[in-house]
This record gives C-alpha cells, sequence and structure tokens, in this order.
C-alpha cells in the first residue's frame, strides 16, 4: 500500500500533473518573501484556479507556489500544489528554507488518493524522507541549530539530521507546532488544534500553557529586541511583551476581514498589518497603527524588505512594489474573460421581464403587474472613443436607452453619462473582481457618485432555465433598497427592491442569449392588440425623489373624468394636475416643485369608479 502511495506521490511532485492543465485564470492567494545572504530579494507566492470540470474526469484546483527572484530576474514554478478534487490532489502545508538560500528547502505536504498521506520532503532527494497515513499541520526548522527539525504530519515528530531521519517527539498527538525560536532551539510554541497556546523552554520535557485563546491559522513573529512576540491569527494580532510568557499577550487589533503581517526586522517595533484594502504600520509594537498606503482590491499577502523602504503587497489580480511615495505593480494576471458573461452584452441579446410592485400604505393592498423589456439593439463609438453597446429597456414608466461596454482590463462593466466630472465620461455599473463582503460605488440604480453603495452579499449557484449557474447576489443601499442576481451566462435575472410605501419584484423570464432562446419571451402589456387598455394603473412618479420636476403616470381602462390631485402631508390640496374627462388610453403629466418646500407630498387619483394614491418625495 505504501509504495502505491509513494508512486502517486512521486507523480504530484512532479511537473507532469501540472502539464495535464488547460487553459486556466488565476489569482494569487498568498505572498511571501526572504532575503539571500547577498541581500537579494526572494518573492514566494501562490496562484489560484478552480475549475468547475476543469479536466477530463472531474473537478480541477492549483495553488502552486512560484519563486520571483529579483536578482536573476526570474519567475518560475517552484511546487506544485493542485489536482482533481475527489480523485489525486498534492498540498503543500509548509515550506522552510536552510541558510536563507532558496535551493535548500524542505517542505510538508498532504496527498489524497483515497486517503490523506502526510508527507515530507528535502531539496535534494528523490523520495519522501517520511510518510503516514493523516492530515499534515505545520513544519518549523530550528534557526541556531539547522539539523532541527520538528514536524505534525499528523503526529508531532523530530528530526535531528535535517530531515532524513524522523522520531517521535511527544507521546502526545495533541499539539501542533508553530515555531521554533530564533534565539533557543529548546524555546518551541504549540496549539492544541486551534485551542490555546503552549510553550516549552526545554525542548518539549514540559509545554505549559501561555495564552487561552482559539487560534485560527496562527503565525509568530519575533521582533529584533528578542523580547516581543507577535501572533497574527486570521483576523486578529496579539503581542507579548515578555517572551510569550503566560499572561503577557494583549490583544492589539482585531478586525472582521482576514489580516496579514510583516516584520522590518532590521527595525525593534516595526510591523506592518494589512486589513482589507488597507496598509497600516507601527513603530510602537503594535500599540498603535497609522494609515501606510490604501491599494485598490483586498491585499491577500504582504512582505517588508528589512533596512529599506521597499514593501511588497500582493491583490487577487496584482502585486505590488511600494516604496514611501509611489505604488508600482510589478506582475499582473489576466482576469478571466469569462467573468463578462455574467452579464452578456451583444447585438441581439434580449430579455423579457415579469414586475410586480404592490403597495402598502393605501389598503387594501393594490399590486401592478407588467413586462419589461430590455435589448441589445445595436452598438456605437461615441465621443470618447469607446465602442458601447446599445441597451434599450422599455418597462410601465419610460423607455431608456443606456450605452455599455465590458473592460476587460478590470473586469468591469461601464456605462456612459454626459458628465464631464467623470473619467471618460463613463462610471461602473459592475466590477467582477470584488470579493463577496466587499463595499463599492458601482451601481446600475443609485448613480454614481457612491450616493448608493453597494455590497457584495454572496457568491452561489442558481437554477436557471433548468440548468445549474454560478450567480453573484448584491444589494444596493440607496434611499430605499435594491437586491439583484447575476446568472454566469444570462445576466440579470431576479430584483427585489423597496420604498417607503411599498415594494416590487422582477423575475426573468426568459431571454435571447447568442442567438439561443431560454424560457419564454412572449410579452403580456398593459395594452391589448388593439391599444384598448384593459386595467387601471397609477405609476410611481419618476424620478422620486425629485428636484425639481417629476413625472406621473397612468392608464385608464374606459373613458371617466380624472381628477388628479397632489396633496401635503397634512391633507391639503397643493396642486390640480388633472380635472377632465378623458378616453380610455395611457397618460403622463409633470408636477413642477419649484414653488413647494422640500418634504413627503401625495397624489391621489380619481377616475370613476377608480382610486388611487401614492407618496412623492421633492428634495432641494
Amino acid at each position: 500500500m505504501k509504495k502505491i502511495l509513494l508512486l502517486v506521490f512521486l507523480l504530484f511532485s512532479s511537473n507532469h500533473f501540472y502539464l495535464f492543465s488547460q487553459q486556466y485564470y488565476y489569482t494569487f492567494s498568498e505572498l511571501k518573501g526572504m532575503e539571500d545572504s547577498n541581500n537579494n530579494t526572494h518573492l514566494f507566492y501562490r496562484l489560484y484556479t478552480f475549475q468547475k470540470g476543469g479536466s477530463i474526469i472531474g473537478d480541477y484546483y492549483e495553488n502552486s507556489i512560484y519563486h520571483l527572484d529579483f536578482e536573476n530576474e526570474k519567475d518560475t514554478l517552484f511546487l506544485f500544489d493542485g489536482g482533481r478534487l475527489g480523485d489525486f490532489t498534492n498540498s503543500i502545508v509548509d515550506l522552510e528554507f536552510w541558510d536563507t538560500d532558496p535551493s535548500k528547502f524542505i517542505y510538508l505536504g498532504v496527498g489524497i488518493s483515497v486517503d490523506p498521506v502526510a508527507y515530507i520532503r528535502r531539496f535534494d532527494q528523490p523520495e519522501h524522507s517520511y510518510f503516514e497515513l493523516g492530515e499534515a499541520f505545520g513544519l518549523e526548522l530550528g534557526k541556531q541549530n539547522d539539523s532541527l527539525v520538528i514536524a505534525s504530519a499528523p503526529a508531532l515528530i523530530k528530526s535531528t539530521d535535517g530531515g532524513f531521519n524522523w522520531t517521535t517527539f511527544t507521546d502526545s498527538t495533541y499539539f501542533i507546532i508553530i515555531s521554533i525560536s530564533p534565539y533557543s532551539e529548546n524555546e518551541m510554541f504549540f496549539t492544541a488544534y486551534g485551542e490555546s497556546l503552549y510553550r516549552t523552554m526545554d525542548g518539549g520535557t514540559t509545554i505549559n500553557l501561555v495564552d487561552t485563546v482559539h487560534f485560527f491559522a496562527p503565525q509568530l513573529f519575533y521582533d529584533k529586541d528578542s523580547i516581543h512576540i507577535y501572533n497574527k491569527t486570521n483576523n486578529s494580532l496579539k503581542v507579548s511583551d515578555n517572551r510569550g510568557n503566560a499572561f503577557s499577550w494583549i490583544e492589539r487589533y482585531l478586525s472582521s476581514n482576514p489580516i496579514y503581517l510583516t516584520i522590518d526586522y532590521s527595525q525593534s517595533g516595526s510591523i506592518y498589518l494589512a486589513d482589507g484594502r488597507y496598509i497600516y504600520h507601527s513603530t510602537d509594537y503594535g500599540l498603535t497603527f497609522t494609515e501606510y498606503k490604501v491599494l485598490d482590491r483586498k491585499i491577500v499577502g504582504i512582505y517588508k524588505k528589512p533596512g529599506s523602504d521597499k514593501l511588497y503587497a500582493s491583490t487577487k489580480y496584482n502585486l505590488y512594489e511600494i516604496i514611501t511615495d509611489s505604488i508600482k505593480v510589478i506582475k499582473s494576471l489576466q482576469s478571466d474573460p469569462d467573468l463578462a458573461t455574467y452579464y452578456p452584452l451583444a447585438i441581439e441579446n434580449k430579455w423579457v421581464y415579469d414586475e410586480t410592485v404592490c403597495y402598502i400604505d393605501f389598503p387594501p393592498v393594490p399590486c401592478n403587474f407588467y413586462s419589461n423589456i430590455v435589448e441589445v439593439i445595436g452598438d456605437t463609438v461615441l465621443s470618447n472613443g469607446f465602442n458601447y453597446y446599445v441597451l434599450k429597456e422599455t418597462n410601465a414608466y419610460s423607455t431608456i436607452i443606456n450605452f455599455e461596454r465590458y473592460n476587460p482590463e478590470d473586469a468591469t462593466v461601464r456605462r456612459y453619462a454626459e458628465d464631464s466630472s467623470l473619467k471618460n465620461n463613463e462610471f461602473i455599473i459592475e466590477d467582477f473582481l470584488t470579493d463577496v463582503g466587499d463595499t463599492s460605488c458601482t451601481s446600475r440604480f443609485g448613480g454614481y457618485n457612491c450616493y448608493a453603495p453597494k455590497i457584495f452579499l454572496s457568491e452561489t449557484s442558481d437554477y436557471v432555465f433548468g440548468l445549474y449557474r454560478p450567480s453573484k447576489k448584491y444589494e444596493v443601499q440607496d434611499l430605499d433598497w435594491h437586491r439583484y442576481s447575476l446568472v454566469k451566462g444570462f445576466g440579470i435575472d431576479s430584483i427585489s427592491y423597496g420604498f417607503d410605501f411599498g415594494y416590487g419584484t422582477v423575475k426573468l423570464k426568459g431571454c435571447v442569449i447568442n442567438g439561443v432562446l431560454y424560457g419564454d419571451t412572449t410579452v403580456v402589456g398593459i395594452n391589448d392588440p388593439d391599444n384598448t387598455p384593459r386595467e387601471f394603473l397609477l405609476f410611481q412618479n419618476y424620478p422620486n425623489p425629485f428636484n425639481p420636476s417629476t413625472k406621473i403616470k397612468f392608464v385608464i381602462p374606459q373613458s371617466s373624468f380624472v381628477n388628479l390631485i397632489v396633496y401635503d402631508v397634512l391633507g391639503r390640496e397643493v396642486a390640480t394636475l388633472v380635472s377632465e374627462e378623458k378616453p380610455a388610453g395611457e397618460y403622463e403629466v409633470e408636477f413642477n416643485g419649484d414653488n413647494f418646500p422640500s418634504g413627503v407630498y401625495i397624489y391621489h387619483i380619481k377616475a370613476g369608479k377608480f382610486s388611487q394614491a401614492r407618496k412623492l418625495i421633492l428634495m432641494k
């Protein structure tokens, strides 16, 4: 059995499996760095991809480690991490180097064929020096005695000859190695599967509890002064000012995001912390932080070159070199062009929606039902030199023309606007590189000045027209609210919204995408083919709120004497918009609020046996 597993792992550790890859698109998922003996910087970063059905026999993922060598100007695959999920996978859990030499390394991994198997391999050995059934958790090298290696794989094991031979470190399988102190090979820190922090000062003979807090993915960093120790977990930073002794750990930073830490080992007390898009700097051991830099996306890793002004940081698509007064992209990844299919723009694409609007302020609750149509009717080059698709939206209120384009450089959808304050006269309505939980100033409903920020709520999958497709769900925090969903291959499939006197839903009924019909695109309008309305409708004024004027639309199914009057909140009549006999049909009137103060008003219509009222808001 072990021979078979070993053969499988040798296949993992070669590049042959990697060659099975198709054309995948990657994101940065981790960044670490080190200086060699000549003070040359080496960055080690991971590139991640996941493809549903990405191999010929299953789902496929990669999270491999790459090596960027600045001195020799090389950027190469270092260790492969990935495989076919549910079949053969190989994951690199921990990687350590001797003598700050990138060519002298040892790593801990876990391979999964039928069961997980932990293994350890040196740079100069063709086979693994250790492998055993179970998971892998961590590996650490002695800094003063480089022949000492401790690993949790899954039992706590020890090597005193640099990882060639292994013995049991302790009888307990409860502890996971976190760190060996750079100041003493006998001083080590452990966690008990994420519960609490433990330390030994005598090489493992006795292991004592030093902090009773739950830790997720703990990492220890040692300050130059040999006294302060920094414990960075997934989203918090605790600092000990007494070499990690019990009762010396104090939480200095807590976030709702994952955080990343790097130490300038040339300066005592100097640490850099990344949280979301922000990088903070502390010069007092984490007691206080000041904002250092802000990047365009969430950060996934940082590394500070000691004794210099250079800081390296990575977001999902860019790797940056940051100095005091500049931020430079040194490596950029292409975004997946398939992201454009979340909002497929092509001439003759068409979407038909069923919309329901219900009003709750004036019982009994009336609901109106009608169809909305969005279609791409052409394309054109506008004054800024960009080519836009022309989208025509026909809804119950009006017909709207928008000019939109997909920008592959940053995976955004941009809409044209005649506003010279906007760069290139356009603003972003979708940004497909944002992460779940991100808040952005992109909105198709609330304008383009961050008046209505948008939150990326979740990323999941939905059944649409019998197909299981990935989807992205958003909420726009405008005066009322909007929530909507984008489905890969179809675009917007649903919208829900509220307002101060009602709510509405929009559902995709059918569409034509790249010549293929999905669902039902027949339209039942408010007018029959003979243009005779069959129902009474009073629509919400548009825009609402408004300044200085707004339009009110209504439909009457038969000839009636119509009174359309605007009242203030005290019930006093402020304007009569219609007071006359009108034949059956659709009408639109304008209310000018120049002579009225800001506030809430009510407009009421009575047409024969029909009577209904709505609220409108005037803002100046």
